[in-house]
């Protein structure tokens, strides 16, 4: 499996009953429609008298978050067949939940089903167009199916929707570099990349001195 695979398994900037569910249990400490990436909000002392319809929905929702967690814990521990029907279940539930159907895609890319993949991720982004993750993986499915300017029309619509995003950066250079031999452009993207990480990079430290050497023998 390429590097370029491995993605983490989501990513949320804030989590809700339609984009997916908050992994950290600490944010489960406040009402479970409140889920915000801050922590929970401070309540007003005057809150509305829940209904038995509203109590019987917060109860799905906790199961439905609760069995999102399990899942995203299974497929971390290669449990993908377990995980896949965690997350079909989740979506029979609430089909228009974002992040199950985005894990599919991973799963589907991770047992090298294609198709599979394509089509969860045909899915992602009728919903959220600008969803960055969804369209970095087409930009890999792209290159692998030799689509190398599709690749790389995906990975530019990931990086216009979050221009810090690391995969989508390191993916743009790889593919300038190795497969499409535009040298000068790949290496400010391998060095945006590696001034972006807490930690250098060993391995983009080697492809970068490499990179320049290669120009160099070039000039």
């Amino acid at each position: 499996m390429s590097l370029s695979k491995l993605l983490p398994v989501s990513f949320f900037t804030r989590t809700s009953l339609t984009e997916g569910f908050s992994l950290a249990s600490k944010y489960f400490s406040c009402s479970l429609l409140v889920l915000l990436m801050a922590g929970c909000s401070q309540l007003s002392k005057k809150e509305p008298i829940a209904s038995d319809a509203d109590v019987l929905k917060q109860k799905e929702n906790s199961r439905l978050e609760q069995q999102f967690i399990a899942a995203l814990n299974m497929q971390r521990e290669g449990q993908l067949e377990d995980a896949k029907e965690a997350y079909i279940e989740i979506l029979e539930a609430r089909p228009a939940l974002i992040n199950p159907r985005f894990n599919l895609a991973q799963i589907a890319l991770l047992e090298e089903k294609n198709d599979d993949a394509e089509a969860a991720l045909a899915e992602v982004l009728k919903q959220k167009p600008d969803h960055k993750q969804a369209l970095n993986l087409k930009g890999v499915l792209a290159r692998e199916s030799g689509k190398f300017e599709a690749s790389e029309a995906f990975y530019r619509q990931s990086l216009a929707a979050d221009p810090s995003y690391l995969p989508a950066i390191r993916n743009l250079a790889i593919l300038l570099d190795l497969y499409l031999g535009r040298l000068q452009e790949a290496l400010p993207l391998y060095e945006q990349y590696q001034s972006m990480l807490d930690k250098p990079d060993s391995q983009v430290k080697d492809w970068i001195f490499d990179l320049k050497r290669r120009l160099e023998d070039g000039a």
